[in-house]
């Protein structure tokens, strides 16, 4: 097509913005012993797994679960996580 420039084609494009980036955590991630980086992924299993063995077994609402949950968050937030 002659004469519809790149500007005239995606004109319509030129309003959208590429959404703003999450703010910067002005949280360190927490270290072990070593100075490594910790995985919250690997944080506390001891009661990881007691959690999510309710989840699985009764559901995120339960009231027990709810318990469980609250802990497992104290557990890393004591290892230097901010959750």
């Amino acid at each position: 097509r002659r004469g519809v420039t790149m500007a005239g084609k995606w004109a319509w494009f030129s309003g959208w913005a590429a959404p703003d980036p999450p703010p910067a955590s002005n949280a360190a991630t927490p270290t072990d012993a070593n100075g490594k980086p910790k995985k919250i992924c690997c944080a506390c299993p001891e009661t990881k797994g007691v959690r999510d063995t309710c989840i699985a077994s009764k559901g995120e609402e339960h009231p027990e679960c709810v318990a469980l949950i609250e802990k497992h968050k104290q557990c890393l937030r004591a290892e230097g996580f901010n959750i």
